[in-house]
């Protein structure tokens, strides 16, 4: 998206508007039945080929056709989440070639490259906006999934339960015993995230936990320049937003580009992971390396903040919904 040539009438100092999505965070619990190869750096990948071709499945009358000639397209759930098209009127957004998805997976930061019987996996899962409401056929397919098994030598699990993770605390969602899913319609807004000395922010530690993969002008970003993070977490807000919210977001985009770029870097430990991940569908083999490690960063952070709060719930730069991209923020003074 060329965020960076449309003209807004806001200038900067500026508000984001970051209240226009919606979200529900989960954390499934898988049990393994069996033994299970699966490295921490292929799991992600597993989980979410493994995710879209058992909702497939489910929910397709013919896995064969292309979805955008499907007479079934306005109301199959799969498209939504999978194959999001532009809202209607979103011009600008309909050249984009690369659609967000409504969903992140957060798999375990750490672990074995096995599991053996017994063993608990649990992953967390984040629907944004009207996803939610394809939640029943997450958990079948998450319940496929487990029985289909992960791996090269697709070791079977039992998906246990689902819980939502509630400003109030905990919730049931799913919970095998019963085989039951119980819908959770209260909504959480972004600003839920927010902190009291976030407006007054002048110093910021990022940490980016797993590969984060920036692009500035069509390259690779190799050190997380505060400016590139602003610009991928605005336009990612913005199009989850678009797509999935209560319309995009209404700011200067330019301007809160230049305004990012003022901003100092004091300190970088970053190194560059090197990640492939193979299409289920083509089979291709597909780069989705990206940085890991943290930055430090200093200057007028308040009105970035909402954008950074934002980015740790909807992850920053490409294949987010594998879990990359996933950032923290610390001594925030």
């Amino acid at each position: 998206m060329d965020a960076e040539r449309t003209p807004m009438a806001t200038t900067v100092p500026f508000e984001v508007p970051y209240d226009r999505v919606a979200y529900h965070r989960y954390r499934v619990r898988l049990v393994a039945k069996e033994r299970i190869v699966a490295p921490p750096e292929r799991l992600p990948n597993m989980l979410r080929g493994t995710f879209e071709m058992a909702f497939r499945y489910l929910v397709c009358h013919n896995v064969e056709l292309d979805c955008r000639t499907c007479p079934l397209q306005g109301v199959c759930p799969y498209p939504p989440v999978f194959r999001p098209t532009p809202p209607v009127g979103a011009e600008r957004l309909s050249k984009q070639s690369d659609l967000p998805r409504p969903f992140v997976f957060e798999p375990p930061l750490v672990g074995r490259a096995e599991l053996a019987a017994g063993d608990v996996l649990e992953v967390g899962l984040t629907l944004f906006g009207a996803a939610n409401r394809s939640l029943p056929y997450a958990v079948v397919a998450l319940r496929s999934l487990a029985q289909r098994g992960l791996g090269p030598t697709r070791g079977r699990l039992e998906l246990q339960g689902i819980v939502a993770e509630m400003p109030a605390g905990e919730r049931p969602a799913y919970d095998a015993s019963r085989s039951l899913v119980s819908i959770v319609d209260e909504p959480v807004r972004l600003p839920h995230v927010a902190r009291p000395a976030d407006e007054r922010a002048t110093r910021v530690s990022v940490h980016f936990l797993t590969p984060t993969t920036l692009k500035r002008d069509g390259e690779l970003v190799e050190e997380p320049i505060f400016g590139d993070i602003v610009r991928r977490a605005r336009d990612r807000l913005s199009t989850i937003a678009a797509f999935f919210g209560d319309g995009p977001l209404t700011i200067d985009f330019a301007g809160v580009g230049r305004a990012a770029d003022e901003v100092r870097t004091v300190e970088v430990r970053t190194e560059w992971t090197r990640r492939t991940r193979r299409s289920s569908r083509s089979g291709g083999v597909h780069e989705t390396s990206g940085f890991v490690g943290h930055a430090v960063y200093e200057g007028r952070l308040g009105p970035f903040m909402p954008l950074l709060r934002a980015a740790e719930l909807l992850h920053v730069g490409k294949y987010a919904v594998w879990g990359n991209g996933r950032v923290e923020l610390e001594s925030v003074q």
